[in-house]
């Protein structure tokens, strides 16, 4: 048996006997569950106090991503209320489903010129219109405009097979890592040192992951779980052996689960923000240009990837959106996300409606005829006098030469 198949063998048993005396390793996420946290920050030595200590951050598991073949979670950190002046901008990071490390982070910079869509829904990977969120309402920024998203590798150091957010991001609570024991994992490139410990206390199982550089505590952090819950409670972060940042999540009411829940009788209509995602043929990929893209060449590439007759409704015929900037992405954009994207672009009550061998875009088109077409309709309008006057004109001469014939 060779070492590689013998290190992945005792991973997986030591990670179910991790899970059998301490719960799950690896948190059963599912696509669409969020918490709030409530953050506070510990100003950092030479470095301006933050514009503001108190404030949230919005967690959502946006849906699943492949990341060179590695079956991922995609986990977007988004501000909440209220927005502190620095902290504008959105994170998301795929997490490898089977092992809780992380394989990429990227960074969503935002831009205040809201063209429609809101692009950020599909950006996270959610593709589907966010409105009947509940998390909406508690993030003000999916409203504000658009995003341009960068991929941050340098923030993400290796530990063999292990990844681990080093740049402590700031403001953000954002380190995932497996709820495992470990002692020191195979060194980075850059010489640092990662190990991971747990004890218990009381009812939490408590995680800690150090880093050390040049044998110096260089980042500590902090978790509390409960046992069988999907995100930690509590939080703290030290770097150089000070800390930074400190979090709780915010509890929900007993009568609000985090889980978006949608009833039986208003699954598929407008009231299901998940209809789109049910969909396993609206998974396929599509390419979109970052700019200029044109919604009959959309609807073609969403028939082809798809095998579904993907239509409008005779209403809007001549429906043609300004889709605004769309970040080009490696694999392309998800169907779903391409579709989520054209039904809010300059559309009144924008819908899919799903037809026997497809979908049928429904809603009112609020594209405006473009002044150049309104200016030369307008000056057509001079010539109707002109035509009346000589229709007249026609009738009297034909009326005078008759007069003539009967002298």
């Amino acid at each position: 048996m060779s070492k590689s198949i013998s290190w992945a063998v005792a991973c997986a048993c030591f990670l179910a006997s991790f899970q059998s005396a301490y719960g799950q390793a690896i948190p059963a996420w599912k696509p669409a569950d969020y918490w709030f946290l409530d953050v506070e920050v510990f100003p950092r030595e030479a470095a301006p106090a933050p514009p503001m200590r108190n404030y949230q951050i919005n967690v959502l598991v946006s849906g699943k991503s492949q990341i060179g073949g590695v079956p991922c979670w995609t986990v977007g950190f988004l501000p909440g209320k209220p927005v502190p002046a620095n902290l504008g901008d959105n994170y998301s990071i795929s997490v490898a489903q089977d092992k809780g490390w992380p394989v990429n982070i990227i960074y969503y910079a935002r831009f205040k010129r809201v063209p429609e869509p809101a692009l950020l829904a599909g950006a996270l990977g959610l593709g589907m219109p966010l409105e009947s969120l509940g998390l909406v309402g508690a993030t003000p920024g999916l409203k504000q405009g658009i995003t341009r998203p960068t991929e941050q590798p340098q923030w993400l150091e290796r530990f063999g097979d292990a990844g681990f957010i080093t740049a402590a991001v700031p403001g953000y609570p954002m380190e995932v890592f497996p709820l495992i024991e470990s002692g020191p994992l195979p060194a980075a490139k850059s010489g640092a040192r990662l190990s991971l410990a747990k004890h218990k206390d009381g009812e939490f199982t408590v995680v800690e992951a150090l880093l050390k550089v040049d044998d110096k505590e260089k980042l500590l952090v902090r978790q509390k779980w409960i046992d069988g819950e999907k995100w930690w409670r509590e939080y703290e972060r030290y770097i150089d052996g000070k800390k930074d940042l400190e979090a709780r999540r915010e509890m929900p009411a007993t009568n609000k689960p985090s889980q978006i829940e949608v009833p039986a009788d208003k699954i598929g209509t407008r009231d299901d923000p998940l209809y789109l995602h049910r969909d396993p043929k609206l998974h396929a990929k599509v390419e979109v240009e970052a700019k200029g893209a044109k919604l009959a060449d959309l609807l073609e590439r969403l028939r082809q990837a798809t095998g579904l007759n993907i239509t409008l409704d005779d209403a809007l015929t001549g429906h043609n959106p300004d889709l605004g900037y769309i970040q080009p992405t490696k694999n392309g954009w998800s169907a779903r996300a391409v579709m989520s994207i054209i039904q809010t672009a300059q559309l009144e009550n924008g819908f899919w409606e799903k037809t026997p061998d497809g979908y049928k875009l429904t809603g009112k088109s609020l594209v405006s005829v473009p002044e150049a077409q309104v200016s030369a309709s307008s000056s057509r309008w001079w010539l109707i006098p002109g035509i009346v006057a000589l229709v007249l004109a026609a009738g009297i001469l034909v009326v005078w030469y008759r007069l003539i014939l009967q002298r």
